[in-house]
């Protein structure tokens, strides 16, 4: 068991190391939102989930520049945004506000 855990600490901090980076700079205004870029170099793309406070992830896109469309949302529902790079790793954190 000991040898197990000894293994599987450095391939943890390996994918953490290689998965996209948490986002910033995310801003939502009734169904717009952006935020900045990855700092990651390489192709790109993002993953946005928002809805109400009872339900924040109901709605779902995946989009290749760093801005969206939230159909139907409102203000007061919450949105979250996050890296995937070109292996497919996510991010590890979601970029997450409130919608004015």
């Amino acid at each position: 068991m000991l040898i197990e855990q000894t293994l599987t600490t450095p391939a943890t901090i390996m994918l953490l190391a290689s998965s996209p980076s948490r986002l910033t700079g995310l801003k939502a205004r009734g169904a717009a939102a952006s935020w900045n870029a990855a700092v990651e170099r390489g192709p790109m793309r993002y993953l946005v989930r928002w809805g109400p406070s009872n339900d924040p992830m109901k709605y779902s896109a995946t989009v290749s520049t760093p801005r969206a469309t939230l159909t139907g949302a409102m203000s007061g529902w919450h949105v979250a945004v996050k890296a995937v790079n070109a292996k497919g790793l996510e991010g590890w954190d979601w970029a997450r506000l409130t919608i004015d």
